[in-house]
């Protein structure tokens, strides 16, 4: 509905149910395989395979390193089957994997390799020529997993398995810390070595559920870089360090002046190798304006200019002074440095002029124009600047023309960046906050002693659950005598009701004040900014370990 709304793209979507879990349990593994085929095979038939040829060069051409390759399409894939479980991304990577047998051995047969001749027509019904129709295999009423493993070559069906159990535990490690369960099926395929019991990888996701979910949604948040003011209060912007952003995309807005010609300011100063580039102004310009649009909006840090002494001649020399303003339009920049005198320096010296965060300047004794020393004040929030513009002075005495060495700019993005999205995100930070804030203010002493204490308590229960845990593992995973079924129910009902059962008390802590986070920010105001928690939502609580709250 979405894409119809926003981009005017039309879909036809449509769902089909099939019950893998009970089929599989009343049918066994062959049966409910061949009912997941024979279920998709109108929507996998439609949906169809891309394709055609691809080359270097076209048929008879001289191939080139700068061509384009040479592509030509027979047919283009129609739909996109999409595969996903209720409550199990273990059960989906296994059924995704069963489907793709399928689609496999279409493409091997299209493609005429990968299949092993001398048993193709003895494992269809009726040894008819399936094989050179379309689909002839998938639509083939009585093909088994059996069969199909007997036609495609072992060492092709053996990397597709491989590839299915390594990205399923993959997923599994990200959300529940244990390897992929159900990837025995898939491992008989390869050499690969048989995964530990289901039972025994069941109770230790829920005791990672438990003790180490919350934790590890933490990492994930510092990894896709939310609420980074909490979880690193003494990073320095929220974690950013300044980069360059004057290079190409950004782009010079007003030419300078050149003695060259043609003359490329991009290439010349701001995308140098190394520090020994250099531009040659006209010996009449005793004054000289670079104009840069940066590649994206910024809190500009610093400019840097490397220094060029002039020509062997001494036709050429450094600029006498500079200035400098920035802003987020041209017409609304704010001026920085104005006249600054620029040293005598040796060639290939880099000079850096630390910009303010709040762009605040003062005018000084002599008439120039130096970054404000003064705090800022307690409402002042970083300006993000677009356009930085520097305007270089020689002495008007001097015959000599301006030489310019390489400038850069440098800056880090803004603190706070507004992208729209479906809403997923902003449900996990709503999720995300209330698991950052801090405990409820109460003056009550006796309040926040029981506070502590809970919390002292409930990490002393995690532990002794960590560890009956590992017992009842040990326990049912020896008994070789009960079932799989009875196995898991067995060690999931005791660790469950003794979870449930009663914990002696414990006296509460005395309470420690964490010590002041460090830090280098941009200015002790951005410092202060960062060591604040965001306010908490009303009636949250822990976000759940899902993907709703790690979809980034």
């Amino acid at each position: 509905k979405k894409l119809r709304e926003e981009r005017g793209m039309e879909m036809e979507l449509s769902m089909c149910n099939f019950d893998w879990h009970r089929l599989r349990k009343e049918l066994g593994m062959p049966l409910a395989v061949r009912g997941l085929w024979d279920r998709l095979q109108s929507m996998i038939t439609e949906s169809d395979l891309t394709e055609g040829t691809i080359a270097v060069c076209e048929p008879g051409g001289e191939p080139t390193p700068m061509a384009a390759p040479y592509l030509k399409l027979k047919r283009r894939q129609g739909k996109i089957l999409r595969y996903n479980c209720a409550d199990s991304l273990d059960r989906t990577n296994l059924c995704c994997f069963m489907v793709s047998q399928q689609v496999l051995l279409e493409q091997c047969r299209r493609l005429g390799s990968g299949l092993m001749d001398a048993v193709i027509r003895e494992h269809l019904p009726g040894g008819g020529d399936t094989s050179s129709a379309s689909w002839g295999f998938l639509l083939a009423p009585d093909l088994t997993i059996e069969d199909l493993r007997a036609i495609i070559n072992p060492k092709v069906l053996e990397w597709l398995a491989e590839m299915y159990v390594r990205n399923g535990d993959v997923m599994s490690m990200l959300y529940t810390s244990t390897p992929a369960l159900m990837t025995n099926v898939m491992r008989e395929y390869t050499t690969l070595p048989p995964q530990a019991s289901d039972t025994q990888l069941t109770v230790q996701r829920r005791y990672q559920n438990v003790l180490n979910d919350a934790e590890k949604q933490l990492c994930f948040f510092t990894f896709l870089g939310r609420f980074l003011r909490s979880l690193l209060p003494g990073a320095a912007n929220a974690g950013s360090l300044p980069r360059c952003v004057s290079s190409p995309g950004a782009y010079a807005v007003t030419l300078l002046p050149s003695m060259t010609s043609p003359a490329d300011t991009d290439c010349q100063i701001l995308d140098a190798k190394g520090p020994w580039a250099f531009w040659l102004c006209p010996p009449d310009h005793d004054v000289v304006d670079l104009c840069l649009l940066l590649r994206e909006p910024v809190v500009v840090t610093d400019v840097q200019i490397w220094v060029k002494n002039g020509l062997a001649n001494g036709s050429a020399a450094f600029p006498r002074g500079m200035s400098v303003w920035a802003g987020p339009y041209y017409n609304s920049l704010t001026k920085i440095y104005g006249d600054v005198p620029l040293p005598l320096s040796d060639d290939g010296v880099c000079l850096t002029f630390p910009i303010p965060s709040t762009l605040a300047a003062e005018e000084g004794p002599d008439g120039t124009w130096i970054p404000s020393l003064a705090p800022p004040p307690p409402d002042a929030t970083p300006a993000v600047s677009r356009v930085v513009h520097i305007q270089f002075t020689r002495d008007p005495a001097s015959p000599r023309a301006m030489i310019l060495g390489r400038v850069q700019v440098n800056g880090v993005p803004p603190d706070v960046v507004i992208v729209p999205d479906s809403g997923v995100n902003a449900m996990a930070d709503a999720t995300g906050l209330a698991a950052l804030t801090s405990p409820p203010a109460t003056d009550s002493m006796v309040e926040r002693k029981a506070l502590e204490g809970a919390r002292h308590a409930a990490r002393d229960f995690g532990g002794k659950a960590l560890a009956k845990a590992d017992e009842l593992v040990g326990k049912y995973t020896g008994d070789e005598t009960k079932t799989f079924g009875s196995l898991a129910k067995g060690a999931l009902s005791q660790f469950s009701s003794w979870m449930s059962s009663p914990q002696p008390r414990r006296g509460p802590p005395t309470p420690q004040q964490p010590g002041a986070a460090g830090g280098r920010g941009l200015n002790q105001h951005q410092h202060q900014q960062q060591q604040q928690r965001p306010p908490a939502p009303s009636g949250g609580a822990s976000p759940p370990f899902g993907v709703s709250a790690a979809a980034g």
